[in-house]
């Protein structure tokens, strides 16, 4: 993976007579020289692990390194990291720390880097800190002239310097790069102070912080005070070029593109939508295809749209949300729904889609529990209760009124029921009807028109038999019969097409043929066989025929026995 953004421009540290950078005993006697805030850097980043994990990836980059094989081994530190996560950190240690540096196509540490691997006093980092990241010298002057503060004051009064921050998020991961470093200490109360070496340091601040200008507009008494964000208008394409730009990934009716659109942004918060049915139906490609037509003409890209698994045994909310490693007591497991969740409450202005495939292969009421309650009631989001901001993790957010929630829903022996608590909040939209007809890729195949019509009035009388029970297929069934016939005929010409499909439907539609007795079930089977029978697919109807045995002697009728 390239990494264009590692170090595209940094600051450079003051220099001695010599022009080196002072480190250790000469650092401590340099007079600092800090940098107007409106130069310097509004915000830092938390490397997951701490202050430890940073030092292994300067020691890890201590002759050099590419760029690919730096990204491996963070991964393999915390595997749990997703690509943008490792991105970031490794930015944040480049620009935020001035660690790392770009030697043509390696990654070498820079002077501080390098003095900071070998004394590994996290001291060495402190002069960078207090002249170029904005708040970290107010934070240590409001301790060093106040002796105590508890976290979140100190957040609040760092808050009041930008105009920008909105929320006590960044001052609070300020403060918690100040701990990590050691240059704060935090007593049983949960007060902060100075530590020994932050008292040195602090003594070094010669100069009253300085905070930034009030927004245009703004008053200054005003500017100074916690800033109440505005409400933010997101932008929705029109439904019709919505309806246009579904259409060129495949087919689906008006008016279930309808039927989602209205149902997702009907409430004022509440975007949730269930997509229930057949398997195979398109309930997966509609879910993505209207995640990405309403990015591209409100201004979003790739990354408002995110595809999650749901996975069997998700208990808890900690499956996407995460949750503090009890094993790292400063690290917090980040997971790509979390990371999704934030990137919506920071872009207020653009929609966020996330789909949750087979969403009831686990209990949609407890892994979602949270998300349930906050998309209701409006509240903000807990995600831990370590303080204000934990290894970069907000204690809470605001629950996003731009995210839009689009789950998959299949009903079988492996999933599991929807509760009301989940369908009370959620649209919900059916996929049982198939229209063969408009089925979008006849003709492209490499067989002749007469098989394909032969193949076409199979699968359509099959499609009638089955249907009445809720046995039918959808269009991954529709697309592996034909590109099993076109790939089967192509190698031998001389097969009898109707061996051949003989073969796909006992192996792709057969299967699905299962129940108790009852009359839609006895008829299904009966139809099912005349079908099958009229198009000369013997193996078939000698297992449709087995199954009506069974469903006469025990009730019940199962492919696999």
């Amino acid at each position: 993976m390239r990494l264009p953004w590692l170090l595209d421009e940094y600051y450079v540290a003051p220099r001695d007579d010599e022009g080196k950078e002072p480190t250790g005993e000469s650092r401590n006697d340099a007079r600092l020289v800090p940098f107007p805030a409106a130069r310097r850097r509004k915000g830092l980043t938390t490397v997951t692990g701490g202050y430890q994990t940073l030092l292994n990836i300067l020691n890890y980059c201590r002759d050099g390194t590419t760029r690919e094989d730096l990204t491996s081994f963070v991964n393999t530190e915390h595997p749990r990291l997703t690509e943008r996560s490792i991105r970031t950190q490794i930015n944040g240690i480049a620009n935020e720390l001035n660690c790392l540096k770009l030697d043509g196509n390696r990654v070498v540490l820079t002077e501080q880097g390098r003095a900071l691997v070998e004394s590994e006093d996290p001291g060495e980092l402190m002069d960078w800190l207090v002249t170029r990241i904005l708040g970290a010298d107010h934070a240590m002057v409001i301790l060093r002239d106040e002796k105590r503060c508890t976290p979140q004051g100190l957040a609040r009064r760092i808050q009041e310097i930008n105009p920008g921050w909105t929320t006590t998020r960044t001052p609070s991961v300020i403060i918690s790069r100040l701990r990590e470093l050691d240059m704060l200490d935090i007593d049983e109360h949960h007060v902060l102070s100075l530590s020994d070496a932050g008292k040195k340091c602090a003594q070094r601040i010669h100069w009253q912080p300085e905070a930034l200008a009030p927004l245009p507009g703004k008053a200054d008494d005003v500017a100074m005070l916690p800033v109440v964000p505005e409400p933010v208008s997101m932008r929705l394409p029109e439904f019709a070029d919505i309806k246009l730009e579904i259409s060129k990934g495949g087919h689906f009716p008006v008016t279930v593109i309808r039927k989602l659109h209205y149902g997702l942004w009907a409430n004022e918060r509440r975007h949730f939508a269930v997509l229930t049915g057949l398997s195979g139906s398109g309930k997966t490609l509609l879910a993505r295809s209207y995640g990405k037509a309403i990015l591209r003409e409100a201004g979003g890209s790739s990354r408002h749209l995110s595809i999650v698994p749901v996975q069997p045994g998700w208990y808890d909310p900690s499956a996407l949300l995460g949750y503090v490693n009890p094993l790292q007591g400063n690290s917090y497991i980040r997971t790509p729904f979390l990371e999704f969740l934030i990137s919506a409450s920071e872009a207020l202005d653009r929609p966020f889609t996330v789909v949750l495939d087979e969403m009831n292969l686990s209990r949609p009421e407890q892994y979602l529990s949270p998300i349930l309650s906050a998309m209701e009631t409006g509240e903000p989001l807990t995600l831990h209760r370590e303080g204000e901001s934990f290894d970069g993790v907000p204690s809470d957010i605001r629950y996003p009124s731009n995210l839009a929630i689009i789950g998959t829903v299949n009903m079988d022996e492996t999933t599991h029921g929807i509760s009301d608590k989940v369908l009370d909040r959620a649209f919900t939209i059916e996929f049982w009807d198939v229209e063969l007809k408009a089925y979008p890729r006849w003709g492209t195949r490499s067989y002749s028109k007469e098989h394909e019509d032969e193949v076409r009035l199979l699968l359509t009388d099959l499609m009638m038999s089955l249907r009445p029970a809720r046995l039918h297929f959808g269009w991954r069934v529709v697309d592996d019969v034909l590109d099993y016939m076109d790939r089967a005929l192509a190698d031998n010409g001389a097969l009898d097409p109707a061996v051949v499909l003989d073969d796909v439907v006992y192996a792709k539609v057969l299967p699905k043929l299962r129940g108790d007795d009852a009359p839609r079930f006895r008829e299904a089977l009966r139809k099912s066989e005349e079908v099958l029978g009229k198009h000369r697919l013997n193996n078939c109807v000698s297992k449709v025929k087995e199954l009506s045995e069974d469903l006469e002697s025990t009730g019940s009728a199962r492919f696999w026995r």
